[in-house]
C-alpha cells in the first residue's frame, strides 16, 4: 500500500463553478495535530453492509509519521514515507472511503489508503502522503 495514490485522464474537461472547483495539492504534510477532514461515501462502521446516501464528512487530527509508527499507535514499521495519519477517537475513514480526500488548511493532504478497522482505538486511518508524492502527481499527470 506503499505509494497508494493514482491518476486519472477525464473523458471531458472539467467545467469549474462556485460548487465544483479544483483543489491545491500540499508542498509539505501539515504539523501533528492540526486540523483535517475526510469526506467518502464508505460504510460508518467496520464490517458494514450498506452505504450511506449521502455524502460523509468526519474532522480528524493530524498525526505525523513518527507518531503514527511509534508504540502509541499499533502499526509499528508498516508506516511507510510516503504514509501520513489522521485519527481522533471514535473517527476515521472506513471500507469504501478509499481514494478519497484527506484536507487541511485548504490543501488536499491526504488520499485516503488503509487502517486496521474503522476508528479502533489506537489505530488511525492511514493516507497516501500527498506531499510527498506531489512531484510524481505532476510528473505523471503531464505524461498521461
Amino acid at each position: 500500500m506503499m505509494n497508494d495514490v493514482a491518476v486519472i485522464r477525464l473523458a471531458s474537461s472539467v467545467t469549474y463553478s462556485s460548487t465544483i472547483t479544483n483543489i491545491e495539492l500540499a508542498k509539505k504534510a501539515p504539523a501533528d495535530g492540526a486540523e483535517a477532514s475526510v469526506t467518502g461515501w464508505g460504510t460508518l462502521h467496520s464490517g458494514g453492509a450498506s452505504l450511506p446516501v449521502t455524502l460523509q464528512t468526519i474532522n480528524v487530527d493530524i498525526v505525523n509519521r513518527e507518531k503514527c509508527a511509534s508504540s502509541s499507535y499499533g502499526y509499528g514499521s508498516q508506516i511507510r514515507p510516503t504514509m501520513i495519519c489522521a485519527y481522533t477517537e471514535g473517527k476515521v475513514s472506513c471500507q469504501g472511503d478509499s481514494g478519497g480526500p484527506l484536507v487541511s488548511g485548504g490543501r488536499l493532504v491526504g488520499i485516503v489508503s488503509w487502517g486496521y478497522g474503522c476508528a479502533f482505538p489506537n489505530y488511525p486511518g492511514v493516507y497516501a502522503d500527498v506531499a510527498d508524492l506531489r512531484q510524481w502527481i505532476f510528473d505523471t499527470a503531464t505524461s498521461i
